[in-house]
């Protein structure tokens, strides 16, 4: 009964029913240690890291087939990927401050959108 009255809320209302979840984007963090004399100028700094993203063999799912586990992910529906890309570290860069990279985290689930890389900077002596 209590499904029926959700549904027919979310015609009228709108917005999400209750027992629909909505996931979240996973960022990742990511700490890169920016000596000072670079952090001062500003630099372009390489670093490399791995996301999880779904198994593209399986969409996700976890089977290649309707009764068979996917060999790729094992059935877990996600595989590690690796990257590397370049952050940009603004001129005047501060100890801790927090450098976004969009859509770089993970994507766990086809139609979720990718998280985000936030770099930590810690700024060194050298």
């Amino acid at each position: 009964m209590g499904d029926a009255v959700s549904e027919v809320l979310h015609e009228i209302l709108g917005g999400a029913p209750r027992h629909e979840v909505i996931q979240p984007r996973v960022d990742l963090r990511f700490d890169l240690q920016v000596p000072k004399h670079k952090a001062a100028r500003g630099t372009r700094e390489k670093i490399s890291y791995e996301r999880s993203v779904f198994c593209p063999d399986c969409a996700g799912n976890g089977r290649a087939a309707p009764a068979e586990g996917c060999p790729r992910c094992s059935g877990t529906g996600e595989i590690l990927e690796r990257c590397t890309v370049t952050v940009a570290i603004p001129a005047g860069c501060v100890h801790e401050m927090r450098v976004r990279i969009p859509a770089a985290g993970d994507r766990p689930r086809p139609g979720l959108p990718p998280g985000d890389v936030v770099v930590v900077c810690h700024v060194i002596d050298g």
